[in-house]
């Protein structure tokens, strides 16, 4: 696996397409939708909320003597983006991004069934290596879709979302599901290639959150309703599944 510590001061332009809708958060507009519509589409992290984990991260002593061991620590917001954890502050120009590491990182990710550091629901391991991870959303976890590609023209293509490093999936229109408590958009994640020994099958429901400014344009195509939402696709309507 590449070393993380090679490519810390590595500067790309792989986010630049990602950019063209910012990684900004609107609060105000979440807050339109839940009031006019009676749904929000949720997904920013509070000033409060960050200052509290912030507050968290442990002591570099700690990550000196983690590193001895080959053990390394991570954290993913709810833009996808994927930092060391202890760094500061977390924003586009900290996260990493080299696009080779991060299809290695995301392609090798599971559920912590380690017995150590529970607070971290995902690793990535890499032979003698082991990366766990902290995400900011405990629904999907570290998988994030974040960008839509679309393949073809006229309505007739493929639209694929976009998450990781350079994974790509298709968008499944009936599968978009919105919590109720969070206000937050995810759609089903399907994870291919070849999968570890001991890793887990993918549960059937297994989600990725979709980042706030692409809910909110995909929001464009929802027809709000009681009891169930729907999701105009080309020409046809499919019911918004709530958590």
């Amino acid at each position: 696996m590449l070393s993380i510590f090679k490519i810390i001061g590595y500067r790309s332009s792989y986010f630049s397409t990602s950019q063209k809708i910012g990684y900004g958060t609107t609060p105000l507009l979440y807050r339109l939708l839940s009031s006019k519509r009676g749904i929000g589409i949720g997904g920013a992290e509070t000033k409060s909320s960050e200052k509290e984990k912030q507050e968290q991260i442990r002591t570099s002593r700690f990550y000196e003597e983690q590193a001895a061991r080959r053990r390394y620590f991570y954290h993913v917001d709810l833009h996808g983006r994927l930092f060391l954890e202890g760094t500061t502050p977390r924003n586009i120009a900290t996260c990493l991004k080299d696009p080779k590491f991060l299809n290695f990182f995301f392609s090798r990710i599971r559920r912590n069934r380690l017995g150590i550091f529970g607070e971290y629901s995902h690793i990535s391991p890499c032979g003698r290596e082991m990366n766990f991870i902290e995400s900011a959303d405990t629904v999907s976890g570290p998988f994030v879709f974040r960008d839509l590609i679309e393949i073809g023209g006229g309505g007739k293509g493929r639209t694929l979302l976009a998450y990781g490093g350079e994974s790509t999936q298709p968008l499944r229109p009936d599968g978009l599901v919105i919590s109720e408590e969070t206000g937050r958009m995810y759609h089903p994640l399907e994870r291919g290639g070849k999968r570890l020994p001991d890793q887990a099958p993918v549960d059937s429901e297994e989600l990725g959150l979709i980042r706030s400014h692409l809910a909110l344009a995909l929001s464009e195509h929802i027809v709000f309703r009681e009891p169930l939402n729907l999701f105009v696709w080309r020409g046809q309507e499919f019911p918004i599944k709530k958590i």
